[in-house]
């Protein structure tokens, strides 16, 4: 279920990245609170279950249809206004929409030109999760003091960790890298990328 953090959230993101000002932040007023009230309702009367991703499909629908529109805003600057996206209107358009058309939330050009990714969009109602203790560290150890590195790591870790001492340092790095991109390309890119 979304709410109205996931709205302005989102909101945020996308004006943000739109008009490049990175520190814009949407500060609810009686006026839009109102408004994103009555867009979480029917978004929750029209939809099972409506999630992040449902949320983020339609935030790329509507700025994707307001690309190249001049827009006259009450504020008179063309900006698009959280009004243009989240009122009636703009949800039954989507609502309404012709599903076969629903690659545009993976194709649409503003994704690429505003470089728009969803698990950018920050979550303000994300489980904040204290790094724990590393129990892989404790084994790593013990396999190189054993010599068996990555036949162990293989068994019994998540393989290569960019921010492990150990791992840096493995003469198998290489090997468990394509291994680990080989097997699980997903956790690869999330790990390397935050190299």
């Amino acid at each position: 279920m979304i709410d109205i953090n996931d709205v302005a959230d989102f909101y945020t993101y996308f004006y943000s990245k739109k008009y490049g000002s990175e520190k814009y932040r949407l500060q609810y007023t009686d006026w839009s609170l109102k408004i994103a009230k009555y867009f979480i309702g029917l978004f929750n009367t029209h939809y099972t279950n409506p999630d992040r991703r449902m949320l983020w499909n339609y935030c790329v629908f509507q700025f994707d249809n307001r690309e190249g529109q001049k827009i006259v805003g009450a504020n008179g600057d063309g900006k698009i206004l959280f009004n243009m996206i989240f009122e009636e209107k703009p949800f039954f358009c989507f609502y309404s929409r012709d599903i076969n058309f629903d690659y545009i939330f993976y194709k649409s050009e503003i994704l690429k030109k505003y470089k728009l990714k969803f698990n950018d969009v920050p979550d303000k109602n994300a489980i904040k999760v204290n790094k724990g203790f590393d129990y892989e560290e404790i084994l790593k150890e013990k396999f190189k003091k054993e010599g068996l590195m990555l036949l162990n790591c293989l068994e019994f870790t998540t393989l290569y960790k960019p921010d492990s001492q150990l791992c840096t340092e493995c003469k198998d790095q290489k090997q468990c890298k394509i291994i680990l991109n080989d097997n699980f390309p997903d956790l690869y890119k999330a790990r390397i990328e935050k190299q």
